[in-house]
């Protein structure tokens, strides 16, 4: 992997919610909207098998 020489480039994922809310808060935003998304759509998929 890239060594990390400067903030631009992708920390690794103990720093990356702070890098995340300092450079791009936006971008927690949609992988929230993606994550709950995702999480629903399993859930109803579930849902729909047992019954």
């Amino acid at each position: 992997m890239l060594k990390e020489s400067s903030n631009s480039v992708m920390p690794n994922n103990q720093n990356f919610l702070q890098w995340a809310w300092n450079n791009e808060p936006w971008l927690l935003f949609v992988l929230g909207i993606m994550f709950l998304g995702m999480y629903a759509s399993i859930y109803f998929i579930v849902r729909k098998i047992n019954n």
